[in-house]
């Protein structure tokens, strides 16, 4: 059997406290990733919340757009309503340009 000396025993200490020191590193490194691991899943959280106050409003928007739709489909007929009642009002003041001299209220009455 071998005998242990005092320069074994201070090797295996040493060694012990190294890997010691090595294991409190890591353990410090792995808090810091939990720390920003922790920060990171916060911001998800919240940009989760934005994105869904978002869809919120986007649904508000589509109802409104869903309600003026049939507004919207009407405008082309309203124009051409529109552009038949500004031909009718210039065939008038032609014909009323065109006939002989009326009266003078019978000229502001064909006008209007």
């Amino acid at each position: 059997m071998t005998t242990v000396t005092e320069a074994d025993i201070k090797e295996l200490k040493d060694l012990i406290v190294k890997q010691s020191e090595q294991l409190n590193k890591q353990s410090e490194q792995l808090n810091k990733q939990s720390e920003q691991l922790n920060k990171q899943s916060e911001q998800l959280n919240k940009q989760s919340e934005q994105l869904n106050s978002i869809d919120k409003r986007l649904g508000i928007v589509e109802a409104r757009m869903e309600d003026w739709k049939t507004t919207v489909q009407k405008f082309p007929e309203l124009t051409e309503k529109i552009g038949e009642l500004k031909f009718w009002k210039q065939i008038t003041i032609v014909k009323c340009l065109q006939s002989p001299r009326p009266a003078p209220s019978k000229a502001a009455s064909c006008l209007t």
